[in-house]
């Protein structure tokens, strides 16, 4: 929903961010995408953690994240362990 969007990332940007990191060798993140605090509008946060994550552990990324909110968010996706520095 329209609304939705406002404070989180919808399923077409989640699509092209995960398409985009097929060809990264690098990913440096600073931020959620959204309100991630908040389900379900965390949503967006979660899915691109995800793929990261599971990208790095294919050992076809390296990941280096950063920042107290940045953080809070991988650990609430349940992915913190799973990115290269942080």
């Amino acid at each position: 929903p329209a609304d939705r969007e406002a404070i989180d990332v919808g399923p077409a940007t989640i699509a092209a961010l995960r398409s985009k990191l097929e060809s990264c060798k690098t990913v440096l993140w600073n931020g959620p995408l959204g309100v991630f605090e908040i389900k379900p509008f965390d949503t967006g946060t979660n899915e691109a953690a995800k793929a990261v994550a599971a990208l790095t552990k294919k050992k076809k990324l390296l990941s280096v994240a950063g920042g107290g909110d940045t953080v809070s968010a991988l650990e609430n996706a349940g992915v913190a362990q799973d990115f290269s520095y942080i």
